[in-house]
C-alpha cells in the first residue's frame, strides 16, 4: 500500500499521474483513504484486531473512529 510511488488513472482522452505524495489532490486523497478503508473491513471479516488492523495499515485517528464504531464489539 505504501510502497507505490505513481498512481495512474486513465480516463477516456487524458491520462493523469498523480504523484502519492502530493497532500493537496483531494481526488487521490480520498482514492487511498476509500482502499485502505476497504483493505481495513477485509482484515477485519479475516477475525483480526482492530488494534492489529489499525497499526499495520497506520490508520489515522478519525479512520480508527470509524472502524471502532462500525465494527466495535
Amino acid at each position: 500500500l505504501f510502497g507505490a510511488v505513481k498512481v495512474l488513472f486513465d480516463l477516456p482522452n487524458n491520462k493523469y499521474i498523480f504523484d502519492i505524495n502530493d497532500n493537496e489532490n483531494p481526488v487521490l486523497q480520498l482514492g487511498i483513504n476509500n482502499g485502505l478503508m476497504m483493505a481495513a473491513e477485509r482484515l477485519l471479516e479475516s477475525n483480526m484486531s482492530i488494534d492489529k488492523v489499525v497499526i499495520l495499515l497506520r490508520l489515522n485517528a478519525n479512520q480508527e473512529k470509524i472502524l471502532r464504531m462500525k465494527y466495535g464489539r
